[in-house]
């Protein structure tokens, strides 16, 4: 519990000086959108490949369980949409769809296993963002142009990375510091832009209750998901592990900023990220007890 703590509060912390921000000073949240999107976003996913080494099989692995609990949670949802012919909101799909596998699920796999963790992590984190930048647009802006995704320069900036990492690359201190500086801001900015919208948010009653709903089916699916994918593979210790934890983690922060850019039901997102970020720490202690 002291560690998960250590994590969510410092995040709560910056939520609120967001928060307490908007009551006193009006900003433009698109230009901090467009700043993670396109500069600092990339800066973190270039960082944390390049920091790590390379293992074909540990990727396919990991890149196989984001993929499956990632786009199985859309599926489960696009059914059952389409069974109880009930509406689903686009904005409803991504907090429910993509995990804060990054800085919730680090510190916790890290934590909880070791430094060990980190090498499976990252490769399960890049798979949930790329997937982010890519279909989480489509999901939320499906009439702008398909290749849209391909603008977006985290893509380009992850497979740099890989290629650094790949081929044991050591880059100048002076190229790889100012890097690493700008990708440390994407998690800070995201989550201010959270406390800030929550500030400006206005839901009604029954948006309230999908919050919820969106929250418990972010972390259930994606326990159920992950709980089926090693199972059915007999994947097993430390791989396993880190699968389970970062499938559960709460909606991820960085959805705020492509719903910002494309002006889609960001106080409902918002809402839902510090439901399920609260949630969570309940969930996390949970899901380390199941696992071990």
């Amino acid at each position: 519990m002291n560690t998960i703590f250590n994590v969510l509060v410092p995040m709560i912390m910056i939520a609120g000086i967001g928060y307490l921000s908007a009551i006193h000073k009006k900003m433009d949240l698109s230009t901090i959108a467009n700043f993670i999107i396109y500069i600092s976003g990339p800066a973190l996913a270039f960082s944390m490949l390049a920091d790590h080494p390379f293992y074909p099989g540990k990727f396919f692995i990991m890149a196989s369980a984001a993929v499956v609990v990632i786009l199985g949670t859309g599926l489960i949802l696009k059914l059952t949409s389409k069974w109880s012919r009930v509406k689903v909101s686009p904005a409803f799909y991504l907090p429910v769809m993509f995990m804060n596998s990054g800085n919730i699920g680090f510190p916790v796999a890290m934590l909880a296993i070791g430094y060990s963790a980190l090498s499976f992590a990252s490769i399960y984190n890049l798979v949930n963002v790329i997937i982010i930048f890519s279909l989480g647009i489509f999901i939320i802006s499906p009439k702008s142009s398909r290749f849209k995704f391909l603008r977006i320069p985290f893509i380009y900036a992850a497979m740099a990375g890989l290629l650094i990492s790949l081929f044991h690359i050591e880059l100048p201190r002076f190229l790889s510091s100012p890097i690493d500086l700008l990708g440390q801001t994407t998690i800070p900015l995201s989550l201010f832009m959270v406390g800030y919208k929550l500030r400006s948010s206005v839901l009604r009653p029954e948006q309230i209750k999908l919050a919820f709903l969106a929250s418990f089916l972010r972390i259930g699916l994606g326990f159920l998901l992950a709980l089926a994918f090693i199972k059915l593979f007999n994947i097993e210790g430390v791989v396993a592990q880190v699968i389970m934890i970062l499938s559960t983690t709460p909606a991820a922060i960085m959805n705020i900023a492509i719903a910002q850019e494309n002006s889609v039901e960001t106080d409902f997102l918002a809402t839902t990220i510090t439901i399920s970020t609260l949630l969570s720490i309940i969930t996390i202690p949970l899901v380390l007890w199941f696992i071990f």
